[in-house]
């Protein structure tokens, strides 16, 4: 994916290479890419018995945004956000929702 080349070559401008968790990111990523094209959107249930990873990894990239954007729960303030702009990026390229409405 773009998203994916983009990050790659951005660690070799830093002359470095992905991390192992940059790495797995990107994994889920593309399971969630996956998903988007069976089901028709990136709303994984958290519980998915299909793939419960990537329903806890997109559970947390909402976790993530909101700690970025400072919508902090009391227990969230102390903790630091790994959400990046180019993760924000890349997630809303393939149409995916910060806060679901029920």
């Amino acid at each position: 994916s773009d998203a994916y080349a983009a990050a790659v070559q951005n660690a070799r401008r830093d002359g470095r290479s992905l991390t192992v968790y940059e790495e797995r990111w990107y994994e889920r990523f593309y399971e969630l890419l996956e998903y988007k094209r069976v089901y028709g959107n990136c709303n994984v249930p958290q519980n998915w018995k299909e793939n419960s990873s990537l329903g806890r990894w997109v559970s947390q990239q909402r976790d993530q945004y909101m700690l970025l954007t400072n919508n902090k729960s009391a227990h969230q303030k102390r903790r630091k956000s790994h959400m990046t702009k180019e993760r924000i990026s890349a997630l809303e390229s393939i149409g995916f929702e910060w806060v679901l409405r029920i």
